[in-house]
């Protein structure tokens, strides 16, 4: 892999917290090709949600301590060439941030990078003005087990959540995000796949993700436990049995009595099966 000099793909894991991404991106890694890391943020984190707030976002010391930050704590400052300059535009904010993770990508010997933050599904337009070779890999699973997931996690962990977050918190984000997810699937370089059919059928589901990226299948990305650790902070202890289990868990009925469950199921049904319908092979 030394003495790669030009980045070959760009890879970003989106969709809704607690889907599986997280297990997704430690296959992935596995793979000698890919390289990957934990969670940026760096889009979420500095650029406004309403596009008019970006029309007035200036993009200076704030936002390029937000950078600083992520690779001081990966260990990885010494090795890139950060910027003071000021971004008066998010696509030139948007640029800088995708060199700053080629050349950490390049200097590690690699020219494949893998992104997973979530959330970056709001910013998938902005990216795409910027890199047109880029792929989106979004990650679905039922609304049930997202929002038990979701439920249990933010009450855990509210100040990393947005606070504790309700039922119908949980439900509102899923739907809303599983239907930005199902408006991409149409493009060439999105790939939506069923978290339910990858922990069914692993080799099946990852030979085809292989396949769409060009990418030899290896079948040490079934043997991913090992690299899981490398993709999350310390603090990020809720992401330990999510990269490294292949068990669907029974959140549902520990979180939640039998009238809620009852609604949560109503809220969720539709859409659900509109998933599995559009995705019925696990891979769209």
């Amino acid at each position: 892999m030394v003495g790669k000099n030009k980045i070959n793909k760009r890879i970003l894991i989106v969709g809704v917290a607690r889907s599986g991404t997280t297990l997704l991106q430690s296959m992935l890694y596995s793979h000698s090709e890919i390289f990957s890391f934990p969670e940026t943020h760096f889009f979420d984190y500095t650029i406004p949600t309403p596009k008019i707030a970006r029309l007035f976002k200036i993009h200076g010391k704030k936002s390029h301590s937000i950078i600083r930050n992520y690779f001081s704590r990966i260990n990885a400052s010494r090795n890139i060439t950060f910027s003071d300059k000021k971004y008066f535009s998010t696509r030139g904010w948007v640029k800088y941030i995708i060199e700053i993770l080629d050349e950490f990508t390049l200097n590690n010997g690699y020219n494949i990078w893998l992104e997973k933050t979530p959330r970056h599904l709001n910013y998938i337009n902005v990216i795409e003005r910027v890199t047109e070779d880029s792929f989106y890999l979004h990650v679905l699973r039922s609304g049930k087990d997202v929002v038990a997931s979701l439920y249990g996690v933010s009450n855990k962990n509210p100040h990393r959540f947005g606070g504790k977050q309700s039922i119908d918190d949980c439900i509102k984000r899923w739907q809303m995000e599983v239907k930005l997810s199902l408006k991409h699937g149409s493009k060439q370089n999105h790939i939506l796949v069923r978290y339910e059919k990858l922990i069914q059928q692993p080799r099946e589901i990852l030979q085809k993700i292989c396949d769409r990226l060009s990418l030899p299948f290896q079948k040490q990305m079934l043997e991913y436990q090992n690299k899981a650790d490398n993709l999350r902070f310390p603090e990020e202890t809720w992401k330990e049995k999510n990269s490294k289990s292949l068990s669907k868990g029974d959140k549902f009925s520990r979180y939640f009595n039998k009238q809620e469950q009852e609604y949560i199921i109503k809220r969720t049904s539709r859409l659900g099966n509109k998933i599995k319908t559009e995705i019925p092979d696990g891979i769209l």
